[in-house]
């Protein structure tokens, strides 16, 4: 485990749940913050190499649910910094900050059924993004003062597939690189509808064939798979089903990736 930043991101948040009445606890390899009836943890995943803000219903000093996250960032433990951890810390306490002004809020939301949509969005999957490209923070916020709010696949296109272009391209084997493919490759497997349309339609189709071949092999097994059955529409007109019912929700995003490969 990341010892320091772990304990540095561990202490930020007791000192935001303790006056709140939240006990620590740790465990062998997380940090679990509860009362009665809520839970809390800060978990390094260290085969992800990263860190989880996690949140679960509790009862009578036990958790009794799954747990489930709400917030997370790479972070390696050998090349990353203390101030990195900071950023990490920053961002989980701004989370909890909102809900934890009313105790309603506290509540974890029900369990979804195995049929609905991820809460993993391309909003909160740009925001990830921002970690490694920090320009991003502003092109979100132009983006919702222009529009009102945030356009996924048109704000994947225009504002980041450049920026992952280019760092592709030019250094396909570094840290950054390496980062974003464990990105693509967990947001692939934790987002929801959209959020996946946006990594394989936009992002990954997106890159010219050589720079895509330099960082195919750093996916995971299941992006890798898609990816290259997403690639095989490049170019090509799509017609989604029309019998399934999921059909719809599924040719929304590819006839908003087709609109945009027409721009």
């Amino acid at each position: 485990m990341a010892s320091k930043a772990f304990e540095l991101i561990a202490e930020k948040i007791e000192g935001l749940l303790a006056p709140q009445g939240y006990q620590r606890n740790d465990t062998e390899d997380a940090a679990v913050f509860m009362n009665e009836d809520t839970a809390y943890s800060v978990w390094y995943d260290t085969q992800h190499g990263r860190f989880e803000l996690r949140q679960a219903e509790a009862d009578g000093g036990e958790v009794s649910s799954e747990w489930k996250t709400v917030s997370m960032w790479l972070f390696n433990e050998d090349s990353d910094s203390l101030s990195e951890a900071e950023s990490i810390a920053g961002d989980f306490s701004d989370t909890l900050s909102a809900p934890l002004r009313t105790p309603a809020a506290l509540q974890p939301k029900k369990k979804k059924k195995k049929d609905e949509d991820s809460t993993t969005d391309p909003l909160f999957f740009f925001n990830r993004l921002a970690n490694l490209f920090p320009d991003i923070k502003e092109d979100l916020n132009a983006e919702k003062i222009a529009f009102g709010d945030i356009r996924p696949f048109t704000f994947a296109k225009e504002k980041i597939l450049p920026k992952i272009s280019d760092l592709c391209r030019r250094y396909p084997q570094s840290d950054p690189a390496q980062k974003l493919c464990s990105m693509f490759s967990d947001f692939y497997e934790n987002g929801d509808l959209d959020t996946r349309a946006v990594i394989t339609y936009i992002l990954i189709n997106g890159l010219p064939a050589d720079v895509y071949a330099q960082i195919a092999p750093q996916f995971d097994e299941k992006l890798l798979k898609a990816a290259a059955q997403s690639r095989r529409l490049i170019g090509k007109k799509i017609k989604p089903e029309k019998k399934k019912k999921q059909s719809k929700i599924i040719a929304k995003s590819l006839d908003s990736y087709k609109q945009l490969q027409q721009k």
